[in-house]
């Protein structure tokens, strides 16, 4: 069990001493732990990745991009965000146990590699401490990853609270297992929604097996992107409603996104949203609302690209520019 600040910032390494080399979005006048709304930190992690590497980069990419790249004032807003809900960056979670190149291939052929990668998943527990802590104190916590599997464990930890879930992606991540793997970045929805009952609601699928599709239509209300595209209205209608006055927890791929605008995921898909219909969803979330924690996951970085990044971290501002951030 977390106590204190300093027990926590013990798991982390700072964000000076990260890849990035820079806090997220490192505005004048830092705030400290104690005077910021929204606390940031990174998890560097793809292990289970079965397609494209690269989101283990992804903290770096987001304060890469925030810190160096992207004004604090959203223009089309006319929010400066930084003003609006201070933001402290913890730095990136001390990673102690990863896999190594051969026990990755094993992970697809031999037991012993998923062993090893259970015991690899077994450190993310602390996470589930984490997020009460940063809620405890009375501020959002946020996540930046990393490959979609970290956001299990902040889920579970507001699992209880009949919270409700908002999981844009292009694909659901709730296969029972994968390749032998039973928690890798295709599964955490399945055993978040085994384990806790709640209102969960995806955006934006357009790729499943029938297993999934059969799971979800016991489990989550579904919004395809013919269905944000033809009746968004109808989408917006529906999101305003089921948020009335409850908390809140956004979980974010990338790859929501179409893949015209996601060059470096490990799994990119067409047919997705685009970055403005996305916003409009974000504003549909009623006012009355609060948002309790989110995640940013999958931005990856390939040959010293940052689109992602940029495109995380613009959402992400427009995100935090909402009422219902509070």
């Amino acid at each position: 069990m977390i106590n204190s600040y300093e027990e926590l910032q013990k798991l982390f390494t700072k964000p000076e001493d990260t890849t990035a080399g820079v806090a997220f979005g490192n505005p004048p006048g830092m705030p400290t732990f104690d005077e910021a709304k929204v606390i940031v930190y990174g998890v560097c992690f793809d292990d289970t990745a079965t397609c494209g590497k690269g989101s283990e980069r992804g903290p770096e990419a987001l304060r890469h991009a925030s810190a160096r790249q992207i004004e604090t004032l959203v223009l089309d807003e006319g929010i400066d965000v930084y003003e609006k809900v201070p933001i402290f960056d913890l730095g990136d979670l001390k990673i102690r146990h990863t896999l190594s190149e051969e026990e990755r291939k094993a992970l697809q052929s031999e037991e012993g590699g998923k062993e090893k990668l259970k015991k690899v998943l077994e450190q993310f527990e602390v996470l589930k401490e984490v997020t009460p802590f940063i809620v405890s104190r009375g501020k959002i916590p946020l996540m930046i990853g990393g490959e979609h599997t970290l956001s299990y464990w902040p889920l579970c930890a507001v699992g209880e609270k009949k919270t409700v879930v908002i999981h844009f992606d292009a694909h659901r991540d709730a296969k029972e297992v994968y390749m032998g793997m039973k928690l890798c970045h295709t599964t955490p929805m399945y055993h978040f929604l085994k384990e806790f009952k709640t209102d969960f609601i995806q955006i934006g699928i357009r790729q499943a097996d029938q297993q999934e599709e059969d799971f979800a239509k016991k489990t989550m209300t579904t919004f395809y992107p013919a269905d944000v595209k033809k009746d968004l209205d109808s989408v917006k209608r529906f999101l305003k409603e089921k948020t009335k006055n409850r908390e809140v927890y956004i979980t974010f791929d990338i790859d929501v996104l179409d893949i015209c605008y996601t060059p470096c995921t490990g799994t990119p898909e067409p047919f997705g949203l685009t970055p403005d219909e996305v916003v409009e969803l974000f504003k549909a979330i009623d006012p009355s609302a609060r948002l309790i924690g989110a995640d940013f996951v999958e931005v990856a970085v390939k040959n010293d690209d940052f689109r992602e990044g940029t495109i995380a971290v613009q959402l992400l501002l427009r995100l935090l520019a909402r009422e219902y951030v509070k």
